[in-house]
């Protein structure tokens, strides 16, 4: 387990290798974050919510032994406190007698995406920068072959709403082989614009990390570094970290794995996607995971205040309809990207989520704002039911009283 005052010290050598704090910065506001661990009282007040629980734990287990999945953690939290926290299974294959626990390191894959906005909110409340803002203002380096007028309209908003206009994934096939994303970066400008800002939904990994240099221009900071001292920190994250020498640094961390008959086996850790820390580079524990949640339910409002989160659960971008990341929660009125989030709307209920899958990790993360309620689920195995369980879960939780959807189909 990683302590907090040794997070601090690696901050410290974080910030050296970086630009001095600024002066706003050196003490992080953590006023507002309640305690993460809930008494009881609100699971025994809530019979949906044992109820969704009970299922939950069913699927879980159903899940692992269905895929063979070595290691997993989930946790939900309900009102901004951790209501349940289930951990299974071991970090390596190679080592059966160490078991996963609640401050086990996972890769976040892209749950790191939504840190991005959360972090950028703060430079926009300290106005530094706006959401409209065109990137080219801060990265007047970068340019691009398609017209002017669209080069001028791409502003941090589209960026990180996955509504930029390039084509779907651009480079993170060249991510996918370890190639840095600083190398890459520079190739952009050899690429075509397929829609106008603001317009389509495609997802990116690349680009989406521009965001992290715009932040990096604006604080002048190492973007690791800024999300450490203005959110890991002060959330109380304290196993959390970034880049593959976080990960390596941990004695506790879950290696990661790939499917065979009849189990799973240990895959190397890569550093592949590790550099576009905007968009895949974190790691983190269930309990960091719990107090994000807990964040992201508005229970830390120096961090995420209100209108920060209205901006990440807004629909930025729709999404056709035939979109394969929103086919779980079918039906639903609408369904897009928000800010480092999907989101559909599935009256009276809204559903902000997000999904991460790399090197041999897999993981999920679901919250309503209404209810203030969050599941997330961390594996350190491929899993094709990590969806399924997650949407079953609030399906049961919004079920009237003894009633019971259909189940999901573990084959």
């Amino acid at each position: 387990m990683i302590k907090k005052n040794t997070l601090l010290v690696v901050l410290g050598l974080l910030v050296l290798a970086c630009s001095p704090l600024q002066e706003d910065q050196k003490k992080p506001d953590s006023s507002g974050l309640r305690s993460l661990y809930d008494d009881g009282a609100t699971l025994a007040g809530d019979p949906a919510l044992q109820q969704a629980i009970a299922i939950l734990e069913r699927d879980i287990s159903r899940m692992v032994a269905t895929e063979n999945i070595p290691g997993l953690a989930a946790a939900v939290v309900k009102n901004g406190r951790l209501v349940w926290i289930k951990t299974l299974g071991v970090k390596d294959v190679n080592q059966p007698k160490d078991s996963i626990n609640a401050h086990t390191l996972f890769r976040l894959a892209s749950l790191s995406k939504a840190f991005a906005p959360a972090l950028m909110a703060q430079l926009v409340k300290d106005k530094r920068v706006h959401w409209d803002d065109p990137l080219s203002r801060y990265l007047p380096e970068l340019h691009f072959t398609y017209p002017e007028e669209a080069t001028q309209a791409l502003s941090l908003r589209h960026i990180l709403s996955q509504a930029s206009g390039f084509p779907y994934q651009t480079f993170s096939n060249r991510l996918n082989t370890g190639e840095s994303y600083h190398l890459i970066k520079p190739d952009l400008s050899q690429v075509d614009l397929t829609h106008v800002p603001g317009t389509y939904f495609n997802y990116q990994n690349v680009v989406y990390s521009l965001s992290g240099d715009v932040m990096e221009a604006v604080s002048g900071l190492c973007y690791d570094s800024l999300l450490a001292c203005r959110l890991l920190v002060p959330l109380g994250m304290v196993d959390a970290s970034s880049g593959l020498s976080g990960m390596l640094a941990s004695a506790n961390k879950a290696m990661p794995h790939a499917p065979a008959e009849p189990g799973s086996y240990r895959i190397p850790l890569h550093p592949n996607y590790y550099s576009a820390s905007p968009a895949a580079g974190l790691n983190a524990s269930i309990t960091d995971m719990a107090h994000w949640l807990s964040a992201l339910q508005g229970y830390a409002p120096a961090q995420l205040d209100s209108t920060t989160l209205e901006e990440m659960f807004c629909i930025q971008v729709p999404f056709e309809p035939y979109e394969p990341s929103a086919r779980q929660w079918r039906p639903y009125s609408a369904a897009g990207y928000g800010l480092g989030m999907r989101v559909a709307h599935l009256p009276p209920h809204t559903i902000a989520y997000h999904g991460g899958m790399v090197n041999g990790y897999r993981n999920e993360l679901a919250l309503c704002p209404e209810d203030k309620l969050g599941i997330c689920i961390l594996t350190n195995s491929f899993s094709g039911y990590i969806q399924e369980v997650t949407v079953s879960f609030f399906q049961h939780y919004w079920s009237p009283q003894g009633t019971e959807p259909p189940r999901i189909s573990l084959r």
